[in-house]
Parts: structure tokens; sequence; C-alpha cells
């Protein structure tokens, strides 16, 4: 880790904990050359371990978390503000499901790499919609072509 303050590339952890609600982890860090502290989070990348396979079934996709995070925002229309807090929450309930999704029969992805169509991404995202905000969710459907 770099320090953001000297630039140094020699951190010490000094403190770290997982955090509860998401797949994270906090650490306190100390310069070894400024000696200042500093916070840092970590957190699952999915974009080299998700493939997303497009509706036409043959082409393949990284995962781009601000694909989902724009999608979900912008079926808050009709409260914007409520929208912006609430989008990031939610793209973090809709990774969690899709960690658990797992249809790697392609041949084209390494045994490792978890593949997920884009139409089980579009139905979960409004699954999770539905239950936080009726009308976001009847937005999304409608800009999905779900319904």
């Amino acid at each position: 880790m770099i320090c953001p303050f000297c630039t140094h590339s020699r951190t010490n952890v000094t403190n770290s904990r997982p955090r509860k609600k998401t797949a994270s982890v906090w650490r306190r860090r100390e310069c070894s050359s400024c000696h200042r502290i500093f916070s840092t989070t970590e957190s699952l990348s999915l974009q080299d371990d998700v493939g997303i396979r497009s509706r036409d079934g043959v082409t393949m996709l990284p995962y781009n978390r601000g694909v989902l995070l724009l999608s979900i925002a912008s079926c808050f229309a009709h409260d914007a503000p409520r929208g912006r807090q609430a989008a990031w929450w939610l793209t973090e309930t809709i990774e969690g499901s899709l960690l658990q999704m797992d249809d790697s029969s392609s041949p084209q992805t390494p045994p490792t790499a978890t593949v997920v169509d884009a139409a089980t991404i579009a139905s979960s995202s409004y699954e999770v919609l539905k239950r936080y905000d009726q009308a976001a969710a009847i937005q999304y459907a409608a800009k999905h072509h779900l319904l």
C-alpha cells in the first residue's frame, strides 16, 4: 500500500477488522517513512472473476460494477437523493447474489471464473429492487424489458 501523504511504498498494518455487513476488511496503517496513520478498506473485485454472457448468448463481457450501480441509481427518478444513497448498498446486495450464481459451462471461460447471464443479473436486480422500492423496480423492469 502506498502512503497517501508521502507516497512511500511501505506501510505497516497496525489494526485490522472484517466488516460485518459487507465482504470487506477495514485496516489501520502506518507509513514506515513519515509515520502518519491512515485507514483503508479492502473489498472483493469481481471484474476479473465474473463474466457476463450477453443476451445473444455468445458474447462474453467483463463484469463492471459501475454499469450496475448507474443502472440501479437511474431507476430512482421519483426520489433521486434516496436513489443515490441506496444504489451502492443495493449493488452490494446484488453482487452478493452474483457470487452464488454460477453457470460456467461455457468453454470460453477459465474454470475458476463465474459466468452469469445478463438476463439473470437483470432479474436478480429487479427482485432486490422490488423488496426495497416498488416504483424503482417498475422503472428498472421497464428499462430492461422484464415486464
